[in-house]
């Protein structure tokens, strides 16, 4: 069986937004850049639905109320984009 990753989309729900620190000290980006690593380091495939989703809800707030509920899960039309994202992805791991 094939193994991949998908690092996570970007958020923002009003108290906590993908480029604030955590308690850690640590951004989501800081996390993303770790999921890639190690992926990288295992030859795992990883899309970055964080750089590639063409979504940044952490600064838009069109795209915040266009593709999520509440900041962080998407909506319809979100798994709608992401969806397509993911399939366009793994159909170029098998070669379609």
């Amino acid at each position: 069986k094939r193994i991949v990753f998908v690092t996570p989309v970007q958020t923002n729900n009003g108290s906590k937004a993908s480029d604030q620190t955590n308690t850690q000290g640590k951004t989501m980006q800081d996390y993303v850049n770790a999921i890639k690593e190690r992926c990288n380091h295992y030859s795992i495939p990883c899309f970055d639905l964080y750089a590639n989703s063409g979504v940044n809800v952490a600064n838009n707030a069109a795209q915040k109320a266009q593709m999520t509920a509440d900041g962080i899960h998407p909506n319809d039309e979100g798994h709608k984009r992401i969806y397509e994202l993911l399939l366009a992805f793994c159909k170029s791991l098998v070669g379609e």
